[in-house]
């Protein structure tokens, strides 16, 4: 599922989610152009992620491998733990645990506004 925020017409921002498995979804894929960064996209295309798995009562798994032409991966988990993600372990299989961010879904009165 992609989520994507234009500018002019084109696509500023994307995020990409996978469905991991029940109401899980990991952040697949978050880019946004470097024309557009500091301008909050990234933020933007995040709360737009948050609102729908708050209404759908998702989790959403944040697995934070930076491609080196953004961020640093301090800089990425200091963002998603500013955006309510905190660290645990999720069990991707029977014998293979991971130390990810999930940010868990909010009772409705509680979701960020969708933007």
């Amino acid at each position: 599922m992609k989520i994507t925020v234009t500018r002019s017409g084109k696509v500023a921002c994307e995020l990409t989610l996978a469905k991991l498995r029940g109401k899980d979804w990991e952040i697949k894929y978050l880019l946004t152009d470097p024309k557009h960064r500091g301008e909050k996209l990234a933020a933007r295309a995040l709360a737009r992620a948050e609102h729908l798995a708050d209404r759908r009562g998702w989790r959403l798994i944040g697995l934070v491998d930076p491609d080196r032409t953004g961020l640093t991966k301090d800089q990425i988990v200091g963002w998603l733990k500013r955006h309510g993600f905190a660290h645990d372990w999720y069990a991707f299989g029977p014998n293979w645990r991971k130390r990810v961010l999930i940010r868990t879904p909010r009772p409705s009165g509680d979701s960020a506004r969708f933007v």
